[in-house]
């Protein structure tokens, strides 16, 4: 696929997993992915072509267990409060 993520994506409430990863996707992660009432617990974005900043809020979803983001073309940092996380451990 290629494109970008929809802004209203956060819309579906009741999304627990986001399996987007080897596409061609662009732009930045919507804001609406970081409702903090979404329950997340996947979010693969891994090998896209992705920019702007990992959002920090995506550090107030409480059900997330694993986030992928490699291979995006992101600037800056993870965000601290990202690496205070155990994402991951069972992958």
């Amino acid at each position: 696929f290629s494109g970008s993520i929809p802004d209203n994506i956060g819309d579906l409430i009741e999304l627990q997993g986001l399996f987007l990863n080897n596409n061609q996707l662009v732009g930045p992660v919507p804001q609406s992915l970081t409702r903090d009432y979404l329950p997340l617990k996947d979010i693969f974005l891994h090998e896209n072509r992705l920019s702007g900043t990992i959002p920090v809020d995506l550090s107030d979803l409480g059900d997330l267990e694993n986030l992928f983001v490699v291979g995006n073309r992101f600037i800056g940092t993870v965000p601290y409060e990202l690496c205070q996380r155990s994402l991951n451990k069972d992958i």
